[in-house]
C-alpha cells in the first residue's frame, strides 16, 4: 500500500525576483497549502518575501544586493552556495521550482537547483517563464 503526500511534503521555490513573486502570491491565497522558500541574492528582496524559508546566495559577491541581469554573476553565487542549496531538500518529497528567464538570478540559478534537487533525489517540477517581447533580445537571449 503506497504512502500519501502531505502537503507539508511539497516544497515550492521561488527563484529571484520573478520567482520570488510568484511564491509571494501562493503564500498569500494558500498560506498551509505547501511549504514555500525564496532563493535570491537580494537581500531586501528576501526581507520582503512571504516565504516561510530564504535562501540568501552569494553575499560575499554581491554584497546582499540583486546581480542586476549578471548571470555570471549569479551562477557563481549559485555554485559557490550550492550546499547551501541542497540542504533545502532534506525532507521534501517533491520539489516544485518557479522562475522567470531572462535576468541574471532567475536564468543562472534555476538549472542549479534543479541540479542540486537531481542530486539529491527529490523528483522535482520547474515552471519558468520567457520574458515578454518588450523586454528585447538580450534578456530572450539570457532564457
Amino acid at each position: 500500500m503506497g504512502s500519501t503526500m502531505e502537503h507539508n511534503d511539497i516544497l515550492v521555490i521561488g527563484i529571484g525576483g520573478a520567482g520570488g513573486r510568484l511564491v509571494d502570491a501562493l503564500a498569500a491565497r494558500a498560506p498551509e497549502a505547501v511549504r514555500t522558500a525564496m532563493i535570491d541574492t537580494d537581500a531586501a528582496a528576501l526581507a520582503a518575501s512571504q516565504a516561510v524559508s530564504k535562501l540568501q546566495i552569494g553575499s560575499h559577491v554581491t554584497n546582499g544586493q540583486g546581480t542586476g541581469g549578471d548571470a555570471g554573476l549569479a551562477r557563481r553565487a549559485a555554485t559557490d552556495d550550492a550546499e547551501i542549496i541542497r540542504g533545502l531538500f532534506s525532507d521534501a518529497r517533491l520539489v516544485v521550482v518557479l522562475a522567470g528567464l531572462g535576468g541574471g538570478t532567475g536564468s543562472a540559478v534555476t538549472p542549479e537547483v534543479i541540479k542540486a534537487a537531481g542530486l539529491s533525489g527529490t523528483p522535482t517540477l520547474c515552471v519558468a517563464t520567457q520574458p515578454f517581447s518588450f523586454e528585447g533580445a538580450p534578456r530572450a537571449a539570457l532564457a
